[in-house]
């Protein structure tokens, strides 16, 4: 954004910082334990927050809030992704615990959603007033001021759930909040916030004092309320804007998960504008970032079930023994290792890369077609909000605006799919440390300024993509031959594509299906090639058409008659309706599936064939048991090494890592917080390392 980071950084500490002058950086590092103390520092004559430095026009305000709100979501939505994706219930003994851990893993994935239509309801509020799209995430000259806590990809743990519930609580004192129905235990959950919830997240965030979401949408709130000008609003922007039919999402039934908000900011006069950005700020304050709320909502309020979860999480930990997540390393990176270096800053600068840093060539591999693909995601979403185009022609094929829609929600399936490969694998040949999805961004986040250079752009990526998995992932010793070889058959058909948009020229044979194909496409797409365990299922997925007509769902030449057409027409509330959990499908694609039944419901040719298929699963990996240790393991040989001189370093104030009488001393403390992941900080001991100093402690401390 074309504002200096003094500016930047001036503006946020009027509404997160305090009274006076005072630097925000200062006012974090004051570390103040109220966590839910009000945030906004009133002018001296009650008029509105100071500014320090020099005041924006309100309009340049408000672009500057929403670019750091998209920040904010774009970056808590990766986090929450990691710590998800960090669980595998597969591991967790059958029964009750490995229900607990995938039932975790599902709500963490759903918030995470959520904050995906935040991310993009965001994106429509900037149309709204004119400014720039933002899809940029760390890295801003205004990430310290703006986000919560520290950026920072790692394993679900209960100390970065602990910093995910007080970002998102409400911030307000704790005496003005009922977290309970029942006042004993609103009182305990309380204390629970005070005495182990807040000291935990700050220390897990460098012993850094943690700012509150809601603070950037109580701002947002004022000047879209009262500041901005009838001038500043656009009423020509709403086919600009993301819908929720095209990107909105329902939780299942019978979960705590909400509906994933994406709301268009669009009227006929500015006061309609304003009115609807008045209250998309609020539905998302409400289910997120509440600033205000004097109640906890234990169905929609992300503080809530954050907290909720810390307190499954908590029990399930104790149950099993150990961590819940699998031993991922934070921060994972493709960087390549920096030439040594005599100059301690600057060695101690590259501690958070050390730590996620993945050498091991095959996990490299991965790591890399994982960040191609965020990259088109990333890509095709933000082109996708710069056409005005409708998503759907008359006969139901997708739009070029469609196609991008499409590939951006791939993009998410096989994100996951990667993701959950990543956590299985090694980081690198020295440890046991797993890797996981780097969620890298791409050297640039910008599109060019004409639509046929966009494509081309889509065209080199997604061929570049094909090319990676051909030469360097279809290998002899790789897994899911069958998964990589779709996505390269994928990315050669969108680049072609992408190729032909660009150049204005015919679109390639097959880019539209036609009878049978498109029907069940179109049903397959209405779910996002997702899995679904909805009651209906993927009835249309794996089948020929002799099979899809032999249940009584299609009656071919009575369209009326099918109970397919009835349920995709029902009304969105209508529990009956279909397809569950995602929007209707559109008018356009319902017409055209009423024409297909009532021609008879014809096949393609050749006939017989398949209609769609399920994209491939990656095969689970090896899972490799835990070395025995043997007995009587002694400090000079087995634990002596486990530590670094930089840890020895950081500790001397206290005592010295290499020195056995210290160690002995101090054994259960230190046994304590590598156990918590707290310590080292740049990169926690996986469980490996943890077995052998608790088994050198219960075999006597030896020398």
């Amino acid at each position: 954004m074309a504002v200096d980071t003094r500016v930047n950084l001036n503006v946020f500490a009027r509404v997160a910082g305090s009274a006076g002058a005072v630097k925000p950086d200062r006012a974090r590092a004051r570390g103040t334990p109220a966590a839910f103390t009000a945030a906004i520092a009133p002018a001296p004559d009650g008029g509105a927050p100071l500014l320090l430095g020099p005041k924006m026009r309100p309009r340049d305000e408000t672009i500057f809030w929403l670019s750091a709100a998209a920040e904010i979501e774009h970056a808590l939505m990766v986090q929450y992704l990691f710590a998800a994706y960090s669980i595998d219930p597969q591991t967790v003994p059958t029964g009750s615990p490995q229900n607990e851990a995938r039932d975790v893993k599902s709500r963490l994935l759903q918030i995470a959603r959520e904050e995906m239509g935040h991310f993009i309801t965001v994106q429509n509020l900037l149309h709204a007033v004119g400014g720039a799209l933002h899809f940029g995430r760390q890295f801003s000259p205004f990430e310290a001021a703006i986000q919560p806590f520290r950026y920072r990809l790692e394993p679900l743990t209960l100390d970065s759930l602990a910093k995910y519930v007080i970002a998102e609580s409400p911030n307000r004192p704790l005496s003005e909040l009922t977290l309970r129905p029942n006042p004993a235990d609103d009182a305990a959950i309380k204390q629970k916030i005070e005495n182990d919830i807040v000291p935990r997240a700050k220390r897990s965030n460098g012993d850094v004092a943690l700012w509150h979401v809601g603070a950037v949408f109580k701002r947002l709130g004022e000047l879209f309320q009262s500041e901005l000008a009838d001038g500043d609003l656009r009423i020509d922007r709403p086919n600009l804007q993301a819908t929720w039919g095209d990107w909105g999402y329902e939780a299942p039934r019978g979960t705590d998960g909400a509906m994933v908000l994406v709301d268009v900011i669009a009227g006929t006069s500015p006061a309609e504008v304003r009115q609807h950005a008045l209250d998309a700020i609020k539905r998302l304050g409400d289910q997120g970032e509440a600033f205000d709320a004097p109640i906890a909502d234990q169905d929609e309020s992300h503080f809530e079930r954050f907290l909720s979860l810390y307190e499954r999480v908590e029990k399930l930990e104790a149950t099993l023994g150990r961590p819940l997540a699998l031993p991922v390393a934070p921060n994972p990176n493709t960087s390549p290792p920096p030439p040594p270096t005599s100059n301690v800053a600057l060695a101690m600068g590259q501690d958070h890369l050390d730590a996620g840093r993945i050498t091991k060539a095959r996990t490299l591999r991965w790591a890399e077609l994982c960040n191609i693909r965020y990259r088109i995601l990333l890509g095709c979403l933000q082109h996708s909000l710069l056409l005005e185009t409708a998503t759907y022609e008359t006969s139901g094929d997708r739009t070029p605006k469609g196609l991008l829609q499409y590939w951006t929600f791939a993009e998410m399936r096989r994100i996951k799919k990667i993701a959950e490969k990543l956590v299985e694998l090694p980081k690198d040949d020295g440890g046991t440390l797993r890797a996981g999805p780097p969620f890298e961004l791409p050297y640039s986040l910008r599109l060019p300024s004409h639509d046929a250079d966009r494509w081309v752009g889509h065209a080199e990526v997604f061929a570049m993509a094909r090319a990676f998995i051909e030469q360097n992932m279809v290998v002899a010793d790789e897994t899911g031959d069958d998964f990589l070889r779709f996505l390269a058959a994928a990315d050669a058909q969108a680049a072609a594509i992408a190729d032909a948009l660009a150049h204005g020229t015919t679109l390639p044979a097959g880019t539209h299906d036609t009878d049978f194909r498109k029907a069940v496409r179109i049903m397959d797409e209405a779910v996002r090639g997702f899995s679904m365990v909805a009651p209906h299922g993927h009835f249309w997925r794996g089948v020929n058409l002799s099979t899809l007509l032999a249940s009584p769902r299609i009656v071919p030449g009575d369209p009326d008659g099918s109970s397919l057409i009835h349920r995709l027409s029902l009304d969105q509330s209508d529990p009956g309706g279909m397809p569950r959990e995602r929007p209707r499908i559109t008018a356009e694609r319902i017409a055209f599936l009423r024409d297909w039944i009532a021609r008879g419901a014809p096949d393609n040719v050749p006939a017989g064939e398949v209609g769609i298929a399920a994209e491939p699963t990656l095969p689970r990996e090896p899972a490799a048991g835990p070395t025995p240790l043997p007995a009587g393991l002694s400090f000079a040989q087995d634990v002596r090494p486990l530590f670094r001189d930089k840890d020895r370093s950081r500790m001397l104030f206290m005592f010295d890592l290499f020195v056995y009488d210290d160690v002995k001393a101090n054994a259960v403390d230190i046994l304590d917080v590598v156990s918590a992941g707290r310590m080292p900080c740049d990169v926690p001991w996986d469980s490996s390392k943890i077995a052998i100093f608790k088994k050198w402690m219960d075999d006597g401390l030896l020398p």
